[in-house]
């Protein structure tokens, strides 16, 4: 066995171990700070600063946990782009182009000053940290907006738009890093003509694939009826749409963000999403373990004073910016939200701080002072995101004017109605009945034939697993009257049955069975109504038998 070998066994053996260690220290940590209703993302970030202790971690190890924590924001960046289909994206050209290229610019030229002038760093780095630090966490701010069902507020939606913005700003920042530390002559207008075309070749191939692709492989797939098959189908596609714009030297998020505005203009998006939500959530954790990793204690400790402070500055200068911004256009109470809500310093600052020092475009001491208030800055968000409505009463006088929801609406908007789970034979009965009644509902429904066909016929469906909760959820279960269960497989009834009364115990829910002995756990349950079909037909057929008129001239 040669040495390389040998070599490659003990960094895989050591990478297995570290993040063993790092599972047991999240998992510890979290469960601790559960009880005391704080975010998972301390207990994320802690574990990466005890681990990097452990294992003083400065080799490849350290680098190949950051490659695949990036695809925890990969997979954040493919959910958001679900959330907006192209037609919403072009709806809020205003919040990316105008307000957010603004909010961008302009940040930047104050942080340049302020580090160029104030702190006399070089020219060149203080350009990039200028850069570095007019972006804001895409991670931590969409998840909570995601999580809180925030999304159709006015200040999410101008959160979001900026951000798109940000993520896409980060690829001229990289290439101009990139010109700051080349040596020799640089023909800058050869590199953007070459960025510009490799743009809109990723571009147009995302589209052609979308367009008159996507469609047709995913039906291709969901004709087999196999959740697992589908899952990996919709993996394959992710990473293959971040490949593709990384390949072309563009981030691994804009490829995924760009493949979920494409798959929103389906059906499939609920259910998609659904599907993505652990792994997102999962990926988003180990990337929250190598911010972490960022921190070097020793030098935390001798600079704590410093760091806080240039934390604080930070936040208030940018909060400032983005309230200056929007103020113009939306009432104070929006422009502050949004203004507080993006204040921290974003994940992508991490790669261009790094660059940049690696490129000698700004010393060690100054690289790690940045990187550690920047870690600062993302573990006060949750804090700052939960109690943003407090910290704005606090910061001026509510405002009586509400803001409204531009979203347009969504079945997870529903109120009222009744959901049917399963769109068979029994379940298409049902509906036809809610239509004659006037009552509003929704079916789901996971073979696409069937949702095809509801569609077809005007009905309100979706695409979804109804044994899910994220997918009832997304269905308005909690604002539902009711719910019935008219799915053809018993065992999978039982499931959905149990599902529905996890996720929402206070709403009648209706089951049909043939056997019973699937459902005992159900039967005692306030609200639960088991309906034997044998025994319901057979109730049927008597009282129609006892109550119609009988003609006496036949039976004599």
């Amino acid at each position: 066995m040669s040495i390389h070998s040998i070599c490659t066994i003990t960094n895989m053996e050591n990478l297995i171990l570290i993040v063993l260690i790092a599972a047991l220290c999240s998992t510890v940590l979290n469960v601790f700070f559960k009880r005391f209703n704080m975010p998972p993302i301390l207990g994320y970030i802690l574990s990466g600063v005890i681990i990097t202790s452990i294992f003083n971690l400065q080799n490849s190890n350290r680098q190949m946990l950051s490659e695949i924590a990036e695809f925890g924001i990969v997979f954040l960046l493919f959910t958001i782009g679900l959330e907006f289909s192209v037609q919403n994206l072009k709806k809020m050209k205003k919040e990316v182009f105008v307000h957010g290229t603004i909010q961008f610019l302009l940040t930047s030229l104050v942080f340049f000053l302020i580090a160029h002038y104030f702190f006399s760093i070089p020219l060149k780095g203080a350009i990039v940290s200028g850069a570095a630090l007019a972006l804001s966490s895409t991670a931590i701010v969409l998840k909570f907006f995601q999580e809180n069902r925030e999304m159709g507020r006015a200040y999410a939606r101008e959160s979001l738009g900026i951000l798109i913005l940000q993520d896409i700003a980060v690829i001229p920042v990289l290439i101009m890093i990139g010109i700051f530390t080349k040596t020799g002559d640089v023909n800058i207008g050869t590199l953007l003509a070459r960025t510009v075309l490799e743009a809109a070749i990723v571009l147009a191939l995302l589209w052609v694939f979308g367009k008159y692709v996507l469609n047709i492989a995913l039906s291709w797939v969901t004709s087999v009826h196999s959740h697992e098959i589908f899952i990996s189908s919709i993996l394959l596609l992710v990473v293959g749409a971040s490949y593709l714009a990384h390949s072309f030297g563009f981030s691994y998020s804009l490829g995924a963000f760009i493949a979920g505005l494409m798959i929103a203009e389906t059906q499939y998006k609920y259910q998609i999403e659904a599907d993505l939500t652990p792994f997102r959530d999962i990926l988003l954790g180990v990337f929250f373990v190598s911010v972490g990793m960022q921190i070097d204690i020793r030098f935390m400790f001798l600079h704590l004073a410093d760091i806080l402070t240039l934390m604080t500055m930070i936040m208030l200068i940018k909060a400032a910016l983005i309230f200056l911004v929007l103020r113009f256009s939306h009432w104070s109470s929006t422009s502050l939200k949004t203004a507080v809500a993006l204040s921290q310093v974003g994940e992508f600052s991490f790669v261009i701080f790094e660059l940049a020092q690696d490129g000698k475009l700004l010393s060690g001491d100054i690289s790690k002072t940045m990187i550690i208030a920047v870690v600062f800055s993302l573990m006060l968000t949750p804090f700052i995101l939960r109690y943003l409505e407090l910290i704005i009463r606090f910061t001026r006088r509510q405002s009586n004017t509400q803001e409204s929801v531009l979203i347009e609406p969504k079945p997870e908007k529903m109120k009222g109605h009744i959901l049917v789970c399963g769109y068979g034979f029994q379940g298409r009965q049902v509906v036809e009945q809610l239509i004659k009644m006037n009552i509003p509902y929704l079916a789901i429904e996971f073979q696409r034939q069937l949702v095809d066909k509801g569609k077809a016929a005007g009905r309100n469906i979706m695409f979804g697993n109804a044994s899910q909760k994220s997918i009832l959820k997304k269905a308005g279960l909690r604002n539902a009257i009711a719910a019935i269960v008219a799915i053809e497989d018993e065992k999978k009834a039982a499931l959905v049955g149990r599902r529905v009364t996890e996720a929402a115990a206070n709403i009648n829910v209706v089951i049909k069975v043939s056997h019973e002995n699937l459902f005992a756990d159900l039967k005692d349950m306030d609200g639960v109504h088991i309906i034997n079909e044998h025994a319901a037909l057979a109730k049927t057929l008597v009282n129609y038998a006892i109550t119609c008129d009988i003609d006496q001239n036949q039976s004599q």
